[in-house]
């Protein structure tokens, strides 16, 4: 397997857990300071918990995409990498530009 999609991956994930673990450590006191009316009370301990869940769930993935040969293990790596550039451009530029 190549080298620099060895490292690509590797930094993907660590950008990816650097990134939940920012939302898990801010996020939660945010919502509650600029949306007044959510339905329900953020949860510091429960978003932590689903943030490290998807980031352990992340460097899985890595981890089988390379020391896996399955297409079906790239085409869940390119997924959640859509998924990323998706979460980096809707909500986060959206609230950055309101």
């Amino acid at each position: 397997m190549d080298e620099l999609f060895k490292w690509l991956c590797v930094g993907f994930a660590l950008s990816c857990t650097i990134h939940n673990l920012e939302e898990a450590i801010f996020l939660p006191e945010w919502a509650r300071k600029h949306i007044p009316n959510l339905p329900f009370a953020p949860n510091n301990k429960i978003y932590s918990v689903l943030t490290s869940a998807i980031s352990a769930f992340i460097w899985l993935v890595i981890w089988a995409a390379l020391n896996i040969e399955s297409s079906a293990i790239q085409n869940l790596l390119i997924a959640i990498c859509l998924a990323m550039a998706i979460n980096a451009i809707f909500p986060h530029l959206a609230i950055s530009l309101i």
